[in-house]
């Protein structure tokens, strides 16, 4: 079974914690993704009340351009709550569910992030090493205001309402081994990234053939 694009969504942003907006999974062997910013630290996510797992925190200045890439493996299908619990002066998230993704072992491949630092930049290049075929590259940024674009292996699903936090896929497979998405900006400006790979769900047919091949 092939990974699908399910559905992207963003929160408003602001003070309160927890910030909180509406997400619709549907389909089957789902993952959800969120991506977060925060002038502060994020210590939790969750989606109709069920704690999600973190991948990692990625950021261009600690602890002003805090960002953090989350995910939840089975999420309850129809319009549910994601809950972002923060201790920050500023924080926004953006959501994207995916399906036929595998339902154990994820991340296919861990994050790998990237930061422009205390320093401007343009683009950023991630790069891991993806091991299942069929795997989809996943990528949440932060950044300090610039316009944020899909780059080389890139396509954008979300980019929250102040252009500071936003999801990027692949929107494909793109193989094995090494492989590498890029996110650029404009004006230039600090930013940071952080990428996974995704998993997808092994197939019958394919076990089946895998079997009577032994």
């Amino acid at each position: 079974m092939a990974i699908t694009f399910d559905a992207s969504t963003s929160g408003t942003g602001g003070t309160g914690s927890p910030q909180t907006w509406s997400h619709t999974c549907t389909g089957s062997d789902r993952i959800l993704l969120v991506s977060t910013f925060s002038q502060g630290t994020v210590s939790a996510v969750t989606y109709n009340g069920v704690s999600m797992t973190s991948l990692g925190s990625y950021n261009y200045t600690s602890p002003t351009g805090n960002g953090t890439l989350w995910y939840l493996i089975a999420p309850a299908t129809g319009s549910n709550t994601v809950s972002v619990t923060h201790d920050g002066s500023y924080t926004i998230g953006v959501a994207s569910s995916y399906t036929g993704v595998k339902q154990t072992g994820q991340p296919d491949a861990a994050i790998n992030t990237q930061t422009t630092g205390g320093s401007t930049g343009t683009a950023l290049t991630s790069t891991v090493t993806v091991v299942a075929s069929g795997s989809w590259l996943v990528t949440g940024t932060v950044t300090e205001g610039a316009a944020l674009t899909a780059g080389t292996g890139a396509y954008l699903r979300q980019v929250g309402s102040n252009e500071a936090v936003a999801l990027f896929d692949s929107n494909g497979a793109p193989g094995t081994g090494s492989q590498s998405m890029t996110i650029n900006e404009s004006p230039t400006n600090r930013f940071a990234i952080g990428m996974v790979s995704i998993a997808p769900v092994v197939s019958a047919t394919a076990n089946s053939a895998f079997f009577a091949f032994m």
